[in-house]
C-alpha cells in the first residue's frame, strides 16, 4: 500500500483506498487472509452468534414474506462468512416443508474454506462474487439478504475545516507511516455532499458513502424482483447531527477491542462505518425501489414474534438449552441492549403497493 502511495504525483490516498486495500486486498486484506473473524476467537460478534434463535426469528419471515407477497422461496445472502446464519436459516425453513434454495456470496477464501454448510445439501449455492451468482441466476426472485456487510464497504471521508469542506486523505509520513493529510474535495464528492444534503459544522468529520451507488446498483442488477433485507447498524440524518457523532464513526475492531486509529497495521483488524440510511433509502428510491420498514432490529424481532420463542420450563441448570435459548432472547431484545444498535431496512422491487400494503399489516404491524 506504501508504493500505491509513493506511485501517485500528490502521495495520498482517499481513504476509501486505503479501506478497500486494507480489507479486501488478495492475500493481505483483512478479509481475505486465513484466521477466524467472527466469534469469541475472531474480532467480533454477530447477532447470528449470539444463538440460533436470530437465525431462525429470520426464516420465518422468510418464509411468511414470500407466501405473502408470492415470491419464490429463494434467498441470496451476501457475505455470508462461514455460513452461520445460512445454515441455521436452513435448518429452520426445513420445519416449514416449503421447497427453497439458498444462495451464498463469500468473497473470502478462508470463509469459504471453513463453511458450515454441507454444500452437497440440495437448496444449497456458494459463489465467490456477484458476478458468478449473476452468471449462472438471471432474473432472481427473492430476497436479497445482509447483515453487517454495508458497514464494511470503503468509504471517503470529509471535514469541515475553517468554514470549508476537505477531504481527509492518507499519506505518509517521514517515517513511512501512514498519516492523515488534507486535500480539497473533489466534484464527484461535492456533488454527492449536495445531493444527499450533507453539512457539517465546524470541526466536524464525517464518512461519505460514494459506495453506496455501485452497490444499488449491483443489488438491482442480481434481484430481477423482490425484497431487499439489509441488518446493519448505522444512523438517520438527525443522528448524525449529535454532538456523539462530531468526530464520524469509523473505527477498527481488533480481539474484541475498538481501535480508533485506522491507520495502523492495515490488514491487521476489521474497519466499519455506520450506515447513511437516508442515502441509502434514497438511492434504491431513485432506482425503483420502495422503502418499507426501517426500525430497530429488536422491534422487528418482536415484531415477527420472537417472544413467543420463549421456553417454560423448571430446569435450575443455567447452561441447559432451554436457560441459553430464553437468555439469547432477552439479550436480543432488551432496552438498550445488543439489537439496540442494529436496524433492519427492507425494500421492494416490483412488488404491487396492495401487496405491500399487506405485508405490513400482517407482518410488521406497530
Amino acid at each position: 500500500m506504501k508504493s500505491l502511495i509513493e506511485d501517485r504525483p500528490e502521495r495520498s490516498i482517499g481513504y476509501d483506498t486505503f479501506i478497500e486495500y486494507s480489507l479486501y486486498h488478495e492475500g493481505k486484506g483483512y478479509y481475505q487472509r486465513d484466521g477466524i473473524k467472527v466469534g469469541k476467537e475472531g474480532d467480533f460478534y454477530t447477532s447470528s452468534m449470539i444463538h440460533s434463535i436470530f437465525a431462525e426469528i429470520f426464516a420465518d419471515y422468510f418464509f411468511k414474506v414470500t407466501q405473502t407477497l408470492d415470491i419464490p422461496l429463494q434467498i441470496c445472502e451476501i457475505g455470508g462468512g462461514d455460513g452461520t446464519f445460512a445454515h441455521q436459516v436452513m435448518e429452520r425453513l426445513k420445519r416449514h416443508q416449503a421447497p427453497y434454495t439458498y444462495h451464498l456470496i463469500e468473497k473470502s477464501p478462508f470463509h469459504r474454506d471453513t463453511l458450515k454448510v454441507n454444500e452437497s445439501e440440495g437448496g444449497f449455492a456458494l459463489y465467490e462474487s456477484m458476478d458468478e451468482f449473476l452468471n449462472q441466476n438471471s432474473f432472481f426472485e427473492g430476497i436479497i439478504f445482509s447483515n453487517e456487510w454495508l458497514d464494511a464497504q470503503p468509504v471517503k471521508v470529509v471535514e469541515k475545516c475553517d468554514g470549508d469542506m476537505v477531504e481527509i486523505q492518507v499519506s505518509l509520513d517521514e517515517k513511512d507511516n501512514f498519516k492523515e493529510v488534507v486535500r480539497p474535495l473533489d466534484r464527484e464528492l461535492s456533488l454527492f455532499m449536495t445531493t444527499y444534503n450533507i453539512h457539517l459544522e465546524e470541526g466536524q468529520r464525517i464518512e461519505i458513502p460514494l459506495y453506496m451507488i455501485h452497490a444499488v446498483r449491483k443489488l438491482d442488477t442480481l434481484l430481477d424482483r423482490g425484497l431487499i433485507v439489509t441488518v446493519d447498524y448505522g444512523y438517520e440524518r438527525e443522528d448524525w447531527n449529535h454532538p456523539a457523532r462530531r468526530e464520524g464513526s469509523l473505527r477498527g475492531y481488533s480481539q474484541h477491542q475498538l481501535v480508533k486509529n485506522v491507520l495502523q497495521d492495515p490488514g491487521s483488524m476489521d474497519i466499519t462505518h455506520h450506515v447513511h440510511w437516508d442515502i441509502w433509502k434514497a438511492l434504491g428510491e431513485d432506482i425503483g425501489w420502495e422503502n418499507i420498514f426501517l426500525k430497530k432490529q429488536k422491534e422487528f424481532l418482536l415484531q415477527s414474534g420472537i417472544l413467543e420463542e420463549l421456553i417454560a420450563h423448571n430446569n435450575a441448570d443455567p447452561f441447559s438449552e432451554e436457560s441459553k435459548k430464553n437468555r439469547a432472547i432477552s439479550s436480543l431484545v432488551a432496552g438498550n441492549g445488543y439489537s439496540h444498535a442494529f436496524d433492519v431496512c427492507i425494500q421492494a422491487k416490483k412488488i404491487n403497493k396492495e401487496s405491500i400494503e399487506r405485508h405490513k399489516k400482517n407482518l410488521l404491524s406497530d
